[in-house]
């Protein structure tokens, strides 16, 4: 359950009538803030403890003041863990520790956050200009305990976790057959860079650590025409960065992921993975290519009597420039056999890469509920007329 922010005003309202009892100091303006405030660095780790004298607010709960300055425009976030409470946060301009009216507090209400930092954590993330701002450290109930405060800035913005996954992936010809991870990064939806990271951790679901056979880092830049629904929508051009990494094995199970970022910050992550899955291949013999007008017409022919093809959620057919990268998805329902590819987006696509496209394939691949993609089949590379 998340608070609104009014709840803050009647949080302030009620300070008014407790800084005396609660040791605060004198009023706004030009004495300082009239509340016990630390002051913390944009890239901290504080340890703390709520206790029952300290500030309380309406409901009975217990909170402490932060403030932090920052040096330039950036992206802040702060992440509240604590296995004591069910933690709370708010953020706030940092003039509202000097009103001396504190009903006025709402108008310095920047966000609040309940569970976002996983489990009873709370987490927020937020680009800011440079400034000081206050950060409230609060409980969803009346308990109190211990608690740890994580603060990172990064005048680019902060990294986030975008899509991850572990999955088998079966190849035409078995060739290859191998068990695969991913993990997608951005700052503020751009892409990343290889050296924005510091170090990636998995662990299985025993909690040993797993090492990787071979791995990298991979950007791209691709065009995407999703036909999942008629008609068919077109977007991109859409940056994709991240790791892959190959392991010799993955047991059925949740794996926890922990990125470590240049800037000290921990991504962390989970993946229920329900185990290997060998999908259906598309043969590459059965693909036919040939333009039409300009258009680029495809079409295979699925295996829909083979084992697992139940199990497939969609098609995706991947188009390759000269250099082999990919620059052109088309996603398609599993039913489909068959997709005509305007010819102004294949030019698009195209001028991604080395000008051309020369090099076709057709992908099985199966989501869970959350959208993990845990299997995927490839059809060998066909080239293209």
């Amino acid at each position: 359950m998340k608070r609104s922010s009014w709840a803050w005003v009647l949080i302030a309202m009620f300070l008014s009538g407790c800084l005396a009892a609660c040791g605060g100091g004198g009023g706004g303006g030009g004495d300082g803030p009239a509340f016990r405030v630390v002051d913390l660095d944009p890239a901290a780790v504080e340890i703390g403890t709520l206790t029952d004298s300290d500030q309380k607010a309406p409901d009975g709960t217990s909170f402490d003041l932060y403030r932090v300055s920052l040096p330039q425009d950036g992206t802040l976030t702060v992440r509240l863990e604590s296995t004591d409470f069910d933690a709370y946060l708010f953020l706030l301009q940092g003039a509202a520790l000097s009103e001396p009216d504190l009903d006025l507090w709402d108008q310095f209400f920047l966000a609040e956050d309940d569970d976002s930092g996983g489990g009873l954590d709370a987490e927020i993330t937020l680009d800011l200009t440079a400034g000081t701002y206050v950060i409230a450290v609060n409980s969803l109930d009346a308990a109190v305990g211990t608690y740890t405060l994580r603060t990172w800035f990064g005048p680019g913005g902060a990294l986030q976790l975008g899509q991850v996954y572990l999955q088998y992936r079966t190849y035409e010809g078995d060739a290859g057959n191998r068990y695969q991870g991913w993990i997608q990064l951005t700052r503020g939806g751009s892409p990343v860079e290889a050296t924005d990271v510091a170090d990636i951790r998995l662990f299985d679901p025993l909690g040993a650590p797993l090492e990787a056979t071979s791995g990298d880092f991979k950007p791209s830049e691709i065009f995407l025409m999703d036909c999942s629904s008629i008609p068919c929508t077109t977007s991109g051009p859409l940056f994709d960065s991240g790791f892959w990494a190959t392991f010799p094995s993955l047991a059925a199970g949740i794996y926890d992921l922990e990125v470590d970022t240049a800037t000290g910050q921990t991504l962390t992550a989970q993946m229920d993975y329900p185990g290997q899955l060998m999908l259906p291949v598309v043969q590459g013999s059965t693909m036919q290519a040939q333009w039409v007008g300009g258009d680029l017409t495809l079409s295979w022919e699925d295996p829909t009597a083979a084992a697992n093809w139940s199990e497939v959620s969609r098609i995706q057919v991947a188009l390759f420039d000269g250099a082999g990268a990919e620059v052109l998805y088309v996603r398609l329902p599993s039913t489909d056999a068959e997709v005509t590819v305007p010819g102004a987006l294949i030019s698009q696509a195209a001028a991604l890469g080395d000008g051309l496209l020369t090099q076709w394939q057709v992908q099985t691949r199966a989501y869970d509920a959350n959208n993990m993609n845990y299997a995927r089949g490839y059809s060998a590379r066909v080239a293209l007329p």
